[in-house]
């Protein structure tokens, strides 16, 4: 399989479900998504889709996302007018 552009992250089904959604989650919101190292798409095996999509889901609802000065934030504004354009709820 030739694997072009950003990074990739495969979840094979033995693996830890916490673990691989919590890399995958740090992978993909590294430096706001604005990253050229971001990763852009998580590959999942079919015995472990649905748990691994309830933890990412999990993940990316507890993020706090807000003032970049606030001890609290962990992911400040996005930078780039296409990514707020396709993120309309951040």
């Amino acid at each position: 399989m030739l694997m072009v552009g950003k990074g990739h992250v495969f979840c094979h089904k033995a693996a830890l479900v916490d673990k691989a959604a919590a890399v995958a989650h740090e992978a993909t919101m590294i430096n706001n998504d604005q990253c050229c190292v971001a990763c852009t798409r998580i590959f999942i095996e079919a015995p472990i889709y649905e748990k691994m999509v309830h933890k990412l889901k999990e993940l990316a609802e507890a993020r706090k996302v807000g003032d970049p000065f606030s001890p609290d934030t962990v992911q400040g504004p996005q930078t780039i007018v296409f990514r707020l354009q396709r993120y309309p709820l951040l």
